[in-house]
C-alpha cells in the first residue's frame, strides 16, 4: 500500500525550504508518495522535479487579505488535503509555523498522521522567540546539520535536545554530480580554462555585489565566468562574455565544472557548496532569522573558503582575489580534507594487516587510525575476522538490504522512523 508524505513549505526568499523538502522526498523508496504544498512561487520547479505539488499563494501575495483570513484560507486548503492525501506523516519546513497550520495540527492529534517540522538551525540571537515555541505542537523535530554550528547562537541550540539531529541535508550527494567535462560542456563552458561560478541572485541589495564581482573578474580574461540567474527573479543582465545560466536546478549538479564561486550564505548554498568542494567565497544576505553572517564568519576563520560581512562588505575584492590564486584554493580543498578526517580513518583490506601499517596513516594523515573489524555478521570463524574481510562483509550486508529494500539514505532517519518504526504505517518500505 502506498504511504503518502505531505510537505509543507514556507516562500521563504529562495528555494531553501522547497529544496530541503525534495532532498528528503527523492530518497524516499518506491512505497511512498510526496506531495507539497508550497508558498514558494517557485513551485513549477518541484513538478520539474517529478513531485506533485500544490501552490498556496503566501499572504505577502495575496492582495489585500487580513492575516486572520489568510490564515483561515490555508487550514481550509490544509483540511481538503488531508482528507483527499490521507498523509502518514506531514512536514513543515519553514521558520515559522503559521497559524492555520497550528490549527490543523491541533484539530489532527491523536490521528494516524504524524507530524514533523524540519527546523532549520542558526537563527539569528534574539529571533524566534515566539516561532520555536510551536515546537510542541508536532509529534517530531528534524534538525538539519550544520557545519557551523560552533558559531550558532540562536534559540533553536537550547531545544536541540528536543530535536532528531541529522547530517547536512544537501539535494545531491557527491557521488551524483556530473564530471567536470561533462558539466562544462553541458552548461556551455570552454573545458580548457578555469571557471568561476557568482550565484548571488538578483534584487536591490545584490545588484552593487554582482556588479563589483564581474567588475574584478573581467580584469582577468583567463577565467572564464558563469552567473547564475535566480528562479524566482529572472532576467539577470550580464556583459556578453559571461555566461549566463537558466533553469539549471539543481545547480550543484555542475559543482565539478567550477573552481570557485560567490555565492550566498544560506543554508543550501552554503553546505552543498562544502560537501561538493568548491573554494567559495559567501556572502551573507540580511534576513530575519538565518543567521547567514555566522555562516560565512565560520568558514573564513576555519580556512574552509572565504567570507564577507554582507553584500556591501569592502573586503569583496580582496577576498575574492585570493580565490583567483590557485594555491589559495589549494589551501582550502587541503584544509576540507583535513575536516573530514578529524574523526580518523578506518583502514581495511589485506593491507591494512602489514606492520606498522597504522602508524603510517596516523603520521602521513594526520590523525588516528585503526584496523576495521567485519561487523553486523553473526557466526563469523576466526580465521576471517580481521581487517582483510571488512570489504566482502560489508558487501555482503549491503546486499543483504538491498534484498530486504531497508537501505535507506543517511539524511533522512528521522522522518523514516516517523513513517515506519512508530507505527505510521505496517507494511516494508523501499530502498534507493
Amino acid at each position: 500500500m502506498m504511504s503518502r508524505v505531505l510537505f509543507v513549505t514556507s516562500n521563504g526568499t529562495g528555494l531553501g525550504h522547497l529544496t530541503r523538502g525534495m532532498a528528503i522526498a527523492r530518497r524516499f523508496g518506491d512505497g511512498v508518495e510526496p506531495v507539497f504544498l508550497t508558498l514558494s512561487a517557485a513551485a513549477p520547479v518541484v513538478d520539474r522535479m517529478g513531485f506533485h505539488v500544490e501552490y498556496f499563494p503566501s499572504h505577502g501575495a495575496a492582495a489585500a487579505e487580513s492575516p486572520r483570513r489568510w490564515d483561515r484560507r490555508l487550514r481550509a486548503r490544509l483540511e481538503l488535503l488531508v482528507d483527499e492525501l490521507d498523509p502518514r506523516l506531514l512536514v513543515f519546513d519553514g521558520a515559522h509555523p503559521y497559524d492555520g497550520l497550528v490549527a490543523l495540527l491541533r484539530a489532527r492529534r491523536g490521528g494516524s498522521m504524524r507530524t514533523v517540522w524540519c527546523r532549520r538551525p542558526m537563527w539569528r540571537a534574539g529571533t524566534g522567540t515566539e516561532a520555536i515555541y510551536w515546537s510542541g505542537e508536532f509529534d517530531e523535530v528534524l534538525e538539519p546539520g550544520e557545519y557551523a554550528e560552533s558559531e550558532d547562537r540562536g534559540p533553536t541550540v537550547e531545544r536541540r535536545d528536543e530535536a532528531e539531529r541529522v547530517e547536512p541535508i544537501v539535494f545531491l550527494d557527491p557521488g551524483e554530480l556530473n564530471s567536470r567535462e561533462a558539466a562544462a560542456e553541458e552548461l556551455g563552458l570552454d573545458p580548457d580554462r578555469p571557471h568561476a561560478l557568482i550565484a548571488l541572485g538578483q534584487g536591490p541589495e545584490l545588484a552593487g555585489a554582482v556588479a563589483r564581482c564581474l567588475e574584478l573578474l573581467a580584469r582577468h580574461p583567463e577565467i572564464q565566468v558563469a552567473a547564475l540567474e535566480s528562479s524566482l527573479s529572472p532576467e539577470l543582465r550580464v556583459p556578453d562574455d559571461v555566461v549566463l545560466l537558466r533553469g539549471t536546478y539543481p545547480m550543484s549538479r555542475f559543482h565539478r565544472a567550477f573552481d570557485l564561486a560567490v555565492a550566498a550564505a544560506g543554508y543550501n548554498a552554503f553546505h552543498e557548496l562544502l560537501a561538493h568542494g568548491v573554494p567559495s567565497l559567501f556572502v551573507p544576505m540580511p534576513r530575519q532569522i538565518d543567521d547567514q553572517a555566522a555562516r560565512a564568519r565560520w568558514a573564513q576563520s576555519e580556512g574552509l573558503g572565504r567570507g564577507l560581512d554582507g553584500p556591501g562588505d569592502q573586503a569583496l575584492e580582496a577576498r575574492l582575489e585570493e580565490l583567483l590564486e590557485a594555491d589559495v584554493r589549494g589551501e582550502i580543498a587541503k584544509v576540507g580534507m583535513e575536516q573530514a578526517l578529524l574523526e580518523g580513518v578506518v583502514l581495511t583490506g589485506g593491507g591494512a594487516l602489514l606492520q606498522g601499517m597504522c602508524d603510517v596513516a596516523e603520521e602521513r594523515l594526520n590523525c588516528q587510525a585503526r584496523n576495521g573489524l567485519p561487523v553486523g555478521i553473526a557466526g563469523l570463524p576466526d580465521e576471517i575476522n580481521d581487517a582483510a574481510w571488512c570489504v566482502a562483509a560489508g558487501l555482503s550486508m549491503y546486499s543483504a538490504k538491498l534484498k530486504t529494500r531497508k537501505e535507506w539514505k543517511r539524511t533522512v532517519p528521522g522522518i523514516l522512523g516517523m513513517l515506519y518504526d512508530k507505527g505510521a504505517t505496517g507494511g516494508q518500505h523501499g530502498g534507493n
